[in-house]
């Protein structure tokens, strides 16, 4: 039985599955879709089309469990930007998804967008926006009663909140940024700060079925801490359980913020309930983890690394935001100290070839078709390539043969300058993140390269940016062959990586244009 056989074979039973139920996801239906999935994913795109058009038929949105799942189960055929559109658009409108249900939902959606950038329409982040808006809106009734605004006289400057929806490890990019703020905060600005980790990140309280859901990692180790040392600080900490968002754990911490009454409270990453919730006491300034874009958040006000495009402009005016909720200012990291020293030999890249480096945590789904064709044309010029990260290495040289031999893979190291050092160029594939990873290469003096598309892009910024792949493949050949060319871009990329790696000088800029805006709206 051929691909095309079995599809229609799965097709009939998953429509059986839905036909036997009034509105539930059976065991049977998951396993059907499964295998219907696993039988697609391998095959053109022309089948995948046939394929999701067939479950994308079967949607019945008079049953609401049914209707979630098969929607999330039709866009992982293919990630059709009208399905995805059509999915965001039905959620508010069903009034049986609870405040922890749509925010389940949103959660799943946005990691869905951010995983497949050509999902990425205009009106797909309004609507994800305006989910998220009404989803901190149904909280909001919940608790209404202590959601009452805090004079500025009475907010205690001194004293910082930083709420931040994951912390992992002291590897871990986001709970960095955490850190890294919290520290500035204690020892350049003399603040008193207490870091909440809310544990919301992909929260599953209130999941419905969904096809392949995602859930995030949770540190339980740390439940316990009271305070977490980052490079000699000892930053104040409380962490909640992984049941969240919890409308009591939310009061008891609204009830911290009415006692203690802050002057200076950051959100990371801009899509925590509570951090949305705290701004109706007291303004909240969002730190969005995507430096190149504008973060989903109700909050006062926003950071971003770019200048405000048209795009973002409209987006701002359809939520309800002027220009003023934003504020430039440099995405800043601090690298980890290197360790260890290596070599190519110890390693097995052959000395002579000039080597490519690229390094993320999604590398499966980073890494797509026109950056695998590029690296096919540069690797026939003595070029290889180095991948650091999390990645099924052996599946993508299945799929690409011609890269067999020119690939060397390491995995998730934690001595990542160590590696850099001994390449000769950051490349970046088209995505989102990434950002840390080219500032760490370009602090050894390591030159990189990328579309105008990302984080990275947002980083690095113009001198190191090209419009394609193909121009991606020229500049590597120009890098390779010139080099007074290199040395001059290698300057370039120290010099760029101390703007990045200045975060005590630039977070308190930003903290001071925070607290000017909020002075002044509040006259």
């Amino acid at each position: 039985m051929d691909a095309i056989d079995n599809i229609a074979a799965l097709y009939i039973k998953i429509k059986g599955e839905l036909d036997m139920y009034e509105d539930y996801v059976s065991n049977k239906l998951t396993s059907y879709t499964e295998r219907l999935f696993n039988i697609v994913n391998s095959q053109p795109d022309g089948i995948k089309n046939e394929a999701q058009k067939l479950l994308y038929g079967l949607i019945d949105k008079r049953k609401k469990y049914q209707t979630v799942y098969m929607y999330s189960a039709a866009l992982s055929i293919n990630y059709d930007n009208g399905i995805f559109e059509e999915f965001l658009e039905w959620i508010p409108e069903e009034k049986g998804i609870s405040p922890n249900t749509g925010y389940f939902l949103y959660y799943q959606l946005k990691h869905c967008m951010f995983a497949k950038p050509k999902l990425e329409s205009e009106n797909a982040k309004y609507l994800l926006w305006k989910l998220l808006q009404k989803t901190v809106n149904g909280f909001k009734e919940e608790l209404k009663d202590i959601l009452l605004p805090i004079p500025r006289e009475e907010r205690d400057e001194n004293f910082a909140l930083v709420i931040t929806e994951q912390i992992l490890s002291y590897t871990h990019a986001p709970s960095k940024t955490a850190f890294e703020r919290c520290k500035t905060m204690i020892t350049k600005m003399q603040k008193q700060v207490f870091l909440i980790n809310t544990a919301e990140t992909m929260s599953l309280t209130g999941a419905i079925p969904f096809f392949r859901t995602l859930s995030a990692t949770y540190n339980d180790t740390i439940t316990e801490e009271e305070h977490l040392l980052w490079k000699g600080t000892a930053i104040p900490y409380f962490q909640c359980d992984k049941d969240m968002p919890d409308v009591g754990v939310i009061r008891t911490i609204l009830e911290l913020v009415r006692d203690k009454k802050p002057g200076t409270v950051i959100s990371i990453g801009g899509s925590s309930i509570v951090g949305n919730l705290i701004d109706f006491m007291t303004p909240v300034l969002t730190v969005g983890l995507c430096p190149s874009d504008l973060a989903f958040t109700t909050t006062a006000y926003q950071t971003i690394s770019v200048d405000l495009s048209p795009e973002h402009k409209r987006l701002l005016q359809r939520v309800g935001k002027t220009e003023n909720h934003v504020i430039k200012g440099t995405f800043t990291y601090e690298l980890p100290e290197q360790t260890t020293k290596l070599s190519r030999q110890q390693l097995g890249i052959p000395e002579e070839k000039f080597v490519l480096v690229t390094a993320g945590a999604r590398l499966d789904t980073d890494i797509d078709g026109g950056f695998a064709d590029m690296l096919k044309k540069a690797v026939k010029h003595d070029i290889c390539i180095v991948l650091l990260g999390t990645f099924n290495c052996e599946r993508f040289i299945k799929d690409n043969p011609e890269l067999k031999g020119h690939v060397f893979y390491f995995g998730f190291v934690q001595d990542v300058l160590a590696y850099m050092e001994i390449c000769d160029l950051f490349v970046n594939p088209e995505r989102k993140g990434g950002g840390a990873s080219a500032i760490e290469a370009m602090f050894k003096g390591i030159p990189a390269v990328s579309t105008h598309y990302g984080d990275v892009a947002a980083n690095i910024g113009e001198d190191f940016l090209t419009d394609s792949y193909d121009g991606m493949l020229d500049i590597i050949m120009k890098y390779k062959n010139d080099n007074t060319f290199y040395g001059q871009m290698s300057k370039k990329a120290k010099a760029r990586a101390e703007i990045v790696m200045d975060i005590e000088n630039e977070f308190v800029r930003i903290i001071h244009e925070f607290k000017k805006r909020c002075e002044d709206s509040e006259r």
